[in-house]
């Protein structure tokens, strides 16, 4: 046999550079990969997604709102009507509009104050209502599988004798083929106990959303005036004329909203807010139960002897010693221009206006506030980062004492910072179940 036959044909340097450059490549988008997909689970572990609730104050029509809240919840009803039968099934909530519409009349057959009702804020409710039916079969699919799966158990263990693994096998087949007639309620049926389960699962839904518009994106917009306050404008009955809210909120409103009349009567603005939980890496090693003592000094008291929020006594008493000079300078001030010169009422006049003001210690006390303010945040945040539940003694009660103290030392401790300790510690609480980072507080503020 030829030696060319046997022997490797050796590749050029060409088609050397080529492979290198290939699996460089390779090399290159492996990486990219890698990176993507890490990039995406660390993105679902620290987003949080909740709920915002933000209040109206100004409304610059809302006889066009209210009759808008009446005529959808008759297109919710009317939904629920066709969609909340079983005969919906498995079936997805895109293009419901056109099975409402050729089943109830279209949007142009709904009247509002004389117009009919927009196309778009139809075709939202409908969507919206048909997830709420499909949210409500996803829960009955799984109360229905959990049934399904005790009708047919499984034997555990390490050692199952020939007739168990044979038990175990009918049991697998049984519930596949359970699970699979799930898909729809025409296979449903077939099977008569799934059927059963089914209609004991299931129940048909009514309509309770009955004070709420839903808005997308593209039916309004959001602005700024204040730091506190943004202008939403948002789609009316005539085209190109929108109504106008202030609502309060310190963010500009985007995604999908809606507009809500509760119970009391006056609008809100419920919004989906994403945030993403920074401190991740720091709260996945706190301690399960931390015990914690207020101060006077300090605003915590560790069991492990940390002191939380140095300076806040001091900042205190600096703050009731400068009070209390101030209200007994202003006490003999006043005497002077109401008793000593009241024969005088030029003199007296300059001293009222000149020496009785408060609008400089007003702007004193401002400071002050703001000091305590910050330093007990900090201390709330850092306690935060510490323990997962934490045991508090009440922080609305006096700070009591075994020891006899003198008048001053019984007003300070009396005057303790109660509400600006307590309602920190109860918000972060909140907030922090919502980024699920809960702090738990046994006893009440």
């Amino acid at each position: 046999m030829p030696k060319s036959l046997t022997s490797k044909l050796k590749k050029t340097s060409a088609q050397i550079k080529e492979a290198k450059n290939q699996t460089t490549r390779l090399l290159i988008l492996a990486v990219i990969y890698l990176d993507c997909w890490f990039v995406i689970k660390l993105e679902s572990v620290l987003r949080v997604e909740f709920t915002v609730i933000n209040p109206v104050i100004e409304c610059s029509d809302e006889l066009t709102i209210n009759g808008l809240i009446e005529k959808l919840f008759t297109v919710r009803a009317n939904t629920y009507n066709v969609l909340g039968s079983a005969a919906f099934w498995g079936e997805s909530w895109l293009k419901t509009q056109n099975i409402i519409a050729a089943k109830c009349g279209s949007s142009d057959t709904y009247l509002v104050n004389g117009l009919p009702l927009p196309a778009k804020i139809f075709e939202w409710t409908v969507q919206d209502t048909a997830k709420n039916i499909l949210a409500q079969q996803s829960a009955a699919k799984t109360a229905i599988i959990s049934r399904i799966y005790q009708r047919f158990p499984l034997h555990q263990g390490e050692k199952l004798t020939p007739e168990q693994k044979a038990k175990n096998q009918e049991s697998e087949a049984n519930r596949k083929l359970a699970l699979d007639a799930l898909k729809s309620f025409e296979t449903i049926k077939q099977i008569p106990w799934l059927h059963r389960y089914f209609r004991e699962e299931y129940k048909r839904g009514h309509a309770k959303q009955n004070r709420q518009i839903v808005y997308q994106p593209q039916a309004y917009n959001c602005t700024r005036i204040s730091r506190y306050l943004v202008k939403l404008e948002v789609q009316g009955l005539a085209r190109g004329k929108r109504i106008s809210l202030i609502v309060k909120s310190n963010r500009i409103i985007t995604g999908q909203i809606r507009l809500i009349r509760n119970a009391s009567g006056s609008l809100e603005i419920h919004s989906f807010v994403t945030l993403y939980n920074r401190d991740y890496g720091q709260l996945i090693y706190r301690e399960e139960v931390k015990a914690v003592d207020r101060g006077y000094t300090e605003v915590f008291y560790t069991d492990d002897n940390q002191l939380l929020g140095k300076g806040f006594g001091q900042q205190l008493n600096k703050k009731t010693a400068r009070i209390t000079r101030i209200g007994r300078n202003k006490n003999k001030l006043w005497a002077l221009a109401h008793v000593r010169y009241k024969d005088n009422p030029q003199k007296s006049r300059k001293i009222r206006e000149n020496n009785l003001g408060s609008k400089t210690e007003l702007k004193r006390r401002q400071r002050d506030d703001a000091y305590v303010e910050t330093v007990v945040n900090q201390a709330c945040r850092s306690i935060t980062f510490q323990a997962k539940t934490l045991g508090v003694e009440s922080l609305v009660e006096s700070i009591h004492s075994t020891k006899k103290l003198s008048r001053r030392a019984k007003n300070r401790l009396e005057k303790w910072e109660k509400g600006t300790v307590a309602d920190p510690n109860t918000a972060r609480a909140e907030r922090n179940c919502r980024l699920g980072r809960a702090i738990a507080l046994p006893n009440k503020c």
